[in-house]
């Protein structure tokens, strides 16, 4: 009797904690946990790295379900890695690759600032341990994301 009650109150005191965090719970958080996990090899502006999550739950990229329980999870989520081809590995993966794809062309990193390629440049870019910004975020049904960008007339 004295096991059924121990394990009755482990499973009310672990929904508590995870309705605590679901309730207080935040999907620019996970978005930044995910940026931070996924591309911990490269330094990032971590006020650019902010806005791009505000960016991302302002568009509704991600369904804001999802985040939440990836920001309930967190913890364990750090320290686990996803590999295989069950459904939930599948499933966050593919989620993290939108997020980082769509951070990554969203920064400076494919950024030329002289005339090599932009494989050249995002190599250097990881070797020299420069600051990755994020610059606005990427859309690409936008022709142009230059908000000074001169209109030609056609």
């Amino acid at each position: 009797m004295k096991r059924r009650a121990w394990m009755i109150a482990m499973l009310a005191g672990g929904g508590a904690v995870a309705g605590w965090r679901w309730l207080r719970g935040n999907e620019e958080n996970a978005i930044r946990i995910v940026i931070y996990k996924r591309l911990d090899y490269l330094n990032l502006d971590a006020a650019g790295v902010a806005a791009f999550a505000r960016d991302v739950v302002a568009r509704q990229e991600v369904s804001k379900a999802r985040l939440r329980a990836l920001d309930v999870v967190a913890p364990l989520y750090n320290r686990l890695s996803l590999s295989g081809d069950g459904p939930v590995a599948r499933l966050v993966q593919h989620g993290e690759e939108r997020i980082t794809s769509a951070f990554l062309l969203s920064s400076d990193l494919f950024v030329a600032k002289d005339s090599r390629s932009a494989a050249e440049t995002a190599e250097a870019t990881v070797a020299s341990g420069r600051i990755v910004r994020y610059l606005g975020y990427y859309d690409p049904f936008c022709a142009c994301n230059q908000p000074f960008a001169r209109r030609v007339p056609s």
